[in-house]
């Protein structure tokens, strides 16, 4: 069962409505991650640290496994920050895990190898890269506008069957003449896909006007079948999964089960058009320098990497004669940062443009979306995309863009594990398990699990003080001291810190900026009255709607034009 994380000797919590519950947690194989997945997400560790007074503490994982929980921002930026980032690596069946999908790419290396595919990534993910793919996200993002636009206008009234793709029986029957509900969630998917294949690696996956399903791109199918395998486990995959971390059970991961031979078997399509790919991209490459070298210009040079699609600008990097042969990327790695990119880059902004638009459904949010659509239709001046630098100093976007990113990180939280034994300081002192002293420190010894808390973290009132939990964007205009000194990137932990960050912030936020302005400036988004949206965590965290579990995941809202 819970407790406050101090060396001091352990105390039970006192008996209390759940305690029957955790007695029962605490005899079975999982700990106390039944009731972590039971409540809704993060709603189980802010119970816990409100009941024992404490932003640090343990509970019990797969087989009773302890695993510390650091909601404090020093001992975030301890563990992150450059110093002990690489001390506190991904778990093992985490990595392995990771590697079955996307390959070797930036997301799963660690120690050397990471900082050797991070150096060679840079110049992909710079401010004049990002500048250059702007005009491509707003080309998707007008797409999707205007697909949506065909929606709204033939939409007669309520139907008894879907009308729209990806549309519910439940959503036709509500919708409204000119104002359908549909799942949004299903059309921003497609959206980031298709930007991430043309600013990614310049390709086409066309999904936007593929309907239902994936369309007939083989590498976005590929793509789509592999990360349903991340959803939705059995119970025996869960304890497989964690079985699998433990010594002589290896043998496990590599039982033949239907779900890892369709792995395997759709990993093997990903790998061949990836390659396909990095050839085709490598033949351009060398088309380019050749006739760099024949105009023997500068100006050309510099003119080569303006635009260009990021496997482009990282296999640039990578072939460039300042690069010593040990520092490159072998094809297989290559490989890895495709994989990579359509994972990172696809579900978490498509995930976190869903959660804008809910928010900005809400009856008690009609101001903000109201103040928002003024400022873009003044920023805009009836253009349907603007230059990077413009779109980027729209203040109450950006107010709109952190305040969002703080309250509804995609990524929930993240896992390390402790290389070696370690102390890791506190921003202040917390109570002990006896009641009787306090500590401001964490004895961490080699092999623990340290959760990462990013949702968590981002709601702290020891950061943002007792409106943590609000969503108010003009809270950016007057940041409290309290967030200022917490050390955390732009106050918050939604990209991670340190060397681990996420290298592709600039590109998240950028795309994200792009679609929130070309919907909002189209489109009036209102919730449909009475259907409660429920979070449910998953790799990112997505939602359902209460009474519509049989649905499955989705994000039904009501769209008409301005």
């Amino acid at each position: 069962m819970p407790r406050t994380a101090t060396s001091q000797p352990r105390a039970m919590l006192a008996a209390g409505s759940h305690s029957e519950r955790r007695a029962d947690l605490c005899a079975s194989s999982f700990g106390d991650l039944n009731l972590i997945r039971e409540m809704p997400p993060f709603d189980a560790h802010l119970k816990w640290i409100q009941e024992l007074g404490s932003k640090v503490i343990t509970y019990r994982g797969m087989f009773y496994a302890e695993r510390i929980y650091l909601a404090d921002a020093r001992a975030m930026n301890h563990v992150l920050g450059p110093a002990n980032s690489y001390s506190y690596p991904k778990p093992d069946n985490t990595r392995r895990f990771l590697s079955e999908l996307l390959g070797h790419g930036v997301l799963v290396s660690e120690g050397d190898e990471h900082k050797r595919q991070r150096k060679i990534l840079q110049p992909a993910f710079n401010v004049s890269a990002i500048r250059g793919l702007t005009p491509t996200f707003f080309k998707h993002a007008n797409k999707l506008v205007d697909r949506l636009g065909e929606f709204v206008d033939k939409t007669e009234g309520p139907a008894e069957e879907p009308f729209i793709p990806g549309q519910s029986a439940m959503s036709a029957k509500v919708s409204q003449k000119g104002k359908p509900v549909f799942d949004i969630s299903h059309w921003t998917s497609k959206t980031t896909l298709d930007i991430i294949g043309e600013t990614g690696f310049d390709h086409d996956f066309k999904t936007i006007n593929s309907g239902e399903g994936e369309g007939d791109d083989e590498l976005a199918q590929a793509f789509n079948t592999l990360m349903r395998q991340t959803g939705n486990l059995n119970i025996w995959q869960i304890i497989q999964f964690g079985l699998q971390s433990i010594p002589g059970f290896w043998w496990l991961r590599m039982l033949p089960t239907r779900r890892r031979r369709l792995i395997l078997d759709t990993y093997k399509i990903l790998e061949k058009k990836s390659n396909e790919l990095v050839d085709a991209k490598r033949a351009e490459i060398a088309a380019d320098m050749k006739g760099a070298m024949q105009q023997d210009s500068k100006a050309y040079l510099e003119d080569m990497g303006k635009g260009k699609d990021i496997l482009y600008l990282m296999m640039r990097a990578n072939m460039a004669t300042d690069i010593s042969p040990s520092e490159r990327l072998a094809d297989d790695q290559l490989v890895g940062q495709i994989t990579t990119f359509i994972f990172a880059g696809h579900e978490t902004t498509s995930t976190l443009t869903q959660w804008a638009l809910h928010v900005l459904s809400l009856s008690e949010n009609k101001h903000i979306q109201d103040k928002l659509r003024a400022e873009l239709e003044e920023n805009f001046a009836g253009r349907d995309e603007i230059p990077y630098d413009s779109l980027m100093a729209i203040p109450y976007l950006d107010n709109f863009t952190k305040e969002l990113m703080r309250r509804h990180s995609p990524v929930g939280s993240t896992t390390r594990e402790a290389q070696k034994d370690d102390v890791i300081p506190l921003s202040k002192p917390y109570p002990t398990r006896d009641g009787k002293g306090t500590f401001n420190s964490v004895v961490v010894k080699k092999g623990s699990e340290v959760m990462i808390p990013i949702q968590v973290l981002n709601r702290s009132e020891d950061v943002w003080g007792p409106t943590a939990h609000d969503f108010n964007p003009d809270r950016w205009d007057d940041i409290p001291a309290t967030a200022k000194e917490s050390g955390l990137p732009s106050h918050m932990l939604t990209f991670i810190a340190g060397p681990r960050s996420c290298i592709g912030n600039r590109f998240s936020i950028a795309e994200f900026k792009v679609l929130i302005s070309a919907l909002v400036r189209a489109f009036r988004i209102e919730a449909v009255e009475g259907w409660e949206i429920e979070p449910k965590q998953g790799i990112v965290v997505r939602t359902r709607i209460v009474g519509q579990e049989d649905l499955g995941l989705q994000m039904p809202l009501r769209f008409s034009r301005i």
